[in-house]
This record gives C-alpha cells, sequence and structure tokens, in this order.
C-alpha cells in the first residue's frame, strides 16, 4: 500500500506519535500492514479514529446508519493491531463529519501528524479541496493519505459506487 504524503507549510520532524484517520470501507488488513511498516521505521504510536462516514447518497438517510459498520471496522482494527505488536493508544468511533471527528480526537489525543485511509474519489477532485488538505489546513500537521486500494474494484461490483453498510444480524441461542 502506497502513501501519497502532503506536506503542510510548517513541516515537521519523524512523527511519534500518529493519529490513524480509516474510512470504514477500507480493509483493516491493509491498514495494518501499513501501520506496522510505519512503526518499523519510526517507533509511533498510534491512535484509532474510524468516522461514522456515510457514503453516496446515503447521507440523506439516517445520519447514524454507518456507526455499525464503523464499530465493527474498529474493533476488527484494534484486534489486529494487538496481534501484530502495534501500539495502539486510543481508539474510537468518531462523528460522520470527518473534519470534526478529527479536531474531536486531536483535542483528547494530541498527535504530531495524520495518516488517513480511504476516501478515494471516482472523480478526482482537486488538491485544494481535498481531505487531505483541509486537515493539513485545519491541524498544521503533515497528512499521509493513502487512498483506498478496493476503490476501482468498488465502482465494476457496486454501479451506484457507495459501500452499503449492512447492519450485523445477531443469532438467538
Amino acid at each position: 500500500m502506497e502513501l501519497t504524503t502532503y506536506e503542510a507549510r510548517t513541516p515537521r520532524a519523524t512523527a511519534g506519535r500518529a493519529l490513524v484517520v480509516a474510512d470504514w470501507t477500507v480493509q483493516p488488513e491493509e491498514i495494518t500492514e501499513a501501520l506496522g511498516a510505519h512503526n518499523a521505521r519510526h517507533g509511533t504510536h498510534f491512535a484509532l479514529l474510524v468516522p461514522a462516514s456515510l457514503h453516496g447518497v446515503a447521507w440523506m438517510g439516517d445520519p447514524k446508519a454507518s456507526r455499525p459498520c464503523a464499530e465493527r471496522r474498529l474493533d476488527e482494527l484494534k484486534s489486529l493491531t494487538e496481534r501484530s505488536g502495534i501500539p495502539i493508544e486510543m481508539a474510537r468511533v468518531g462523528d460522520p463529519e470527518t473534519v470534526p471527528a478529527v479536531r474531536d480526537a486531536l483535542l483528547d489525543w494530541p498527535a504530531e501528524e495524520i495518516l488517513l485511509f480511504g476516501w478515494s474519489r471516482r472523480i478526482p477532485i482537486p488538491r485544494a479541496f481535498s481531505l487531505a488538505r483541509r486537515l493539513e489546513r485545519w491541524t498544521s500537521l503533515r497528512v499521509q493519505w493513502t487512498p483506498d486500494g478496493a476503490a476501482a474494484e468498488l465502482s465494476v461490483r457496486n454501479r451506484a459506487g457507495s459501500p452499503r453498510c449492512v447492519p450485523a444480524v445477531h443469532r438467538a441461542g
């Protein structure tokens, strides 16, 4: 998984604390692999944030509809990182809006950089309006963005282009 780095106006030295902001549609194995490599290079401690973002036209419905999927993804991420020996100091599901979710997480757990996983677009948007750039402007932190590797496959599988959050079915007894 290749990281695309956007440098903030005031570049910082190698970070010891990184806020991992992961879209719930990204596979946790991809994120865990990238975090393991980052930790091996920099000795970083991480906080996990999975915003309960709504995708496609789903935002018109219930704003809390994707929270169960974000919680499941966070549980999977915590489990995988724990088994891989990756130091996680905080983990939470955040607000459906990513920038406020990051703001809240940074208030509780100050970081030195942000690792952003997901949020690919089939139609590219100018960098000035990208989520990575908005986070850089708001936080003055370095943002490393890894687009979702499954975006091309998603557009073929699902013509609507938006992943669906299907609630878990609990079986009785």
